[in-house]
């Protein structure tokens, strides 16, 4: 008996860069190495701010009634009393 497939719509978009394309390889590739969740978490924050072009970066996990998020990681880190 054939296995249920599960569908589900999620934006694509292609990446003509081959520079662009090779560092998000890179990016996944790291996550099977051996890394500190926190050193992952923070290459994958840099990589996302250096591709688009951003000054500042952040990675948070939103509460149960998704209003709002505790920032886990930032670049530049958060000045005192923010985030």
């Amino acid at each position: 008996m054939p296995t249920p497939r599960l569908e589900v719509s999620v934006p694509c978009h292609s990446i003509e860069d081959p520079t662009k394309l090779r560092r998000i390889l890179e990016a996944v590739l790291l996550i099977e190495k051996d890394l500190e969740l926190p050193a992952l978490l923070r290459h994958v924050i840099e990589e996302a701010a250096s591709m688009t072009g951003a000054r500042y970066a952040a990675l948070g996990v939103l509460n149960d009634d998704k209003t709002a998020s505790r920032c886990l990681m930032s670049i530049p880190p958060p000045r005192t009393g923010e985030g």
